[in-house]
């Protein structure tokens, strides 16, 4: 399939479909907030029992971890289920760079067998004319205080005072190598692992 990208002096677009299940930055996040969903719990449930109970035991500290290892997997376990089969491990995103701002929209895209959509990586769809429902985001260049690449995924990460304001997933070497020349005419500076 070729690119799918669109660019012109001040303007630039593509569309990417982008894993979710099998996304090692997606399965990163899940990984870290497991861990925080599981700290919290544990420390609450402890918390609790000792205001609520007279004395603490063993039987209160694990009752507290099976709690916690119990509402994580209940989440692993609907993240699995939204992941592969109510988006059967993809979604497609609009990107458009303008000369104000950076802009993406994700929608669901048309359905894919999962054997076809098993990508670790953004991958090329072709362009979405009518979709459903979709999330809308806006960010400023101005907003924009430094981008990082990761060059392996094909992704951008647009930094702002607060964090990453957008990762941006392009779908090859080619749309990736344009969308950095894009930030880097303006004037962004580029942060090196």
């Amino acid at each position: 399939m070729r690119s799918n990208a669109e660019q012109t002096s001040e303007h630039m677009r593509w569309f990417t479909g982008v894993p979710i299940g099998t996304n090692p930055l997606i399965l990163l996040d899940m990984g870290i907030s497991s861990v925080i969903l599981w700290s919290l719990a544990v420390v609450l449930v402890i918390l609790l029992q000792a205001f609520f109970g007279k004395s603490m035991s063993g039987a209160y500290t694990r009752s507290a971890v099976l709690f916690a290892n119990y509402l994580v997997a209940f989440v692993v376990g609907a993240f699995l289920i939204v992941a592969f089969l109510l988006f059967p491990n993809h979604y497609v995103v609009l990107y458009r760079f303008d000369p104000e701002y950076a802009y993406s929209e994700s929608m669901k895209g048309k359905r894919f067998s999962l054997r076809e959509s098993m990508h670790w990586r953004p991958f090329q769809v072709n362009a979405i004319e009518k979709f459903k429902r979709n999330v809308t985001k806006k960010v400023q260049w101005s907003d924009v205080r430094c981008f990082q690449t990761m060059d392996t995924m094909h992704v951008i990460f647009l930094k702002g005072t607060k964090g990453t304001l957008m990762r941006i997933y392009c779908p090859d070497e080619h749309v990736y190598r344009q969308a950095v020349a894009y930030i880097q005419q303006r004037e962004i500076k580029e942060i090196k692992k």
